[in-house]
């Protein structure tokens, strides 16, 4: 259960930060995962819709990237990404993900399916330059930067 937690803190983004909150090994059960409490608001909240424009859209840029980050980079996703299962600070800085006691590991052919299906998706004449983007997407790893220290799959089972 914690292992989908740890693996997910060691993804980094910028200009917000991703937070994986911290959790407790010992005081995890098959089926409780203990984490520290984090406060912010929801996604869909009206404190995040007055937020400026311009954070607004770093904050989808960023869900974005999480999610091709999750499935390209680390292989593993949430299994239920639902905007409830995330929180965001008073100033759009810092995006906290919440609820990763269940996760699904795709292997690489299933990766490399769904990569193979966006290219597909984009190769006209019109979006050429996008098909090329997305493959250089899903074959490099974009630098990115962490609020807390990376935790060892290791020590994150629960």
């Amino acid at each position: 259960m914690a292992d989908g937690l740890s693996r997910h803190a060691a993804l980094q983004q910028s200009p917000v930060t991703i937070r994986v909150p911290q959790f407790w090994p010992e005081l995890c059960a098959a089926d409780v995962l203990t984490m520290e409490y984090v406060e912010g608001h929801r996604a869909a909240s009206l404190a995040i819709a007055a937020l400026p424009q311009a954070t607004r859209d770093e904050l989808g840029k960023a869900m974005l990237q999480l999610f091709f980050a999750e499935v390209f980079d680390l292989g593993l996703v949430q299994t239920d990404p639902n905007f409830g299962n995330y929180l965001i600070n008073d100033d759009g800085s810092e995006l906290t993900l919440l609820d990763f006691g269940s996760v699904f590991e795709l292997d690489q052919t299933v990766r490399t399916a769904l990569c193979d299906t966006i290219v597909a998706g984009l190769i006209t004449a019109r979006y050429a330059s996008n098909a090329r983007w997305w493959r250089w997407a899903a074959s490099n790893r974009t630098p990115v930067r962490v609020q807390r220290q990376r935790l060892k799959p290791s020590s994150a089972t629960c």
